[in-house]
């Protein structure tokens, strides 16, 4: 007689992205920010990358993409070396990411830009450093606004970024 067939038990996994217009967003800026670096060595492009957390040490703290200073340290998170942090914002996870990680990531020494994208509507806040610890913020709202992030090399509008998305389709 065969053995009895087990079932494994449930194996907790990571949270998918809040929707598939996000994942895609997600891709399509990685796309972009690659082929914009690669103008820029040794600049790297992370994908959800682990950053240590400068308001608690010894905590991590995940981003979406990270443009990285010079090549990955193994075993080691990014602090220092982050230049850009993009964060697409989920109908589930936007909250957080406004309260707990943007504020974390720009007390980040080296973090020129944090761009927040959000998957519902063509939406997208970038927050710049300017002198010391100021920081402005450029909201795009309109799918032929210019993504412009100087820290990356990258140029181009929103409709290029929402391609595919289904996200402000008119």
């Amino acid at each position: 007689m065969p053995p009895p067939t087990c079932l494994p038990e449930p194996v907790p996994v990571a949270p998918a992205m809040a929707s598939e217009a996000g994942q895609v967003l997600l891709g399509n800026f990685a796309g972009h920010l690659f082929a914009a670096i690669a103008r820029m060595p040794p600049c790297t492009l992370r994908v959800d990358a682990s950053l240590s957390d400068p308001a608690r040490p010894g905590s991590l703290l995940h981003a979406g993409l990270v443009v990285a200073a010079g090549p990955p340290l193994p075993g080691r998170s990014l602090g220092a070396e982050a230049l850009v942090i993009v964060e697409v914002l989920g109908a589930v996870d936007e909250e957080m990411i406004r309260k707990v990680k943007l504020p974390a990531f720009r007390a980040l020494p080296a973090c020129r830009e944090v761009v927040l994208v959000q998957d519902r509507r063509i939406y997208c806040e970038v927050h710049r450093r300017l002198a010391g610890a100021r920081w402005i913020t450029d909201l795009l709202l309109d799918r032929d606004a210019r993504l412009r992030l100087d820290g990356a090399g990258l140029d181009l509008p929103l409709s290029v970024l929402y391609a595919q998305t289904g996200v402000g389709r008119t």
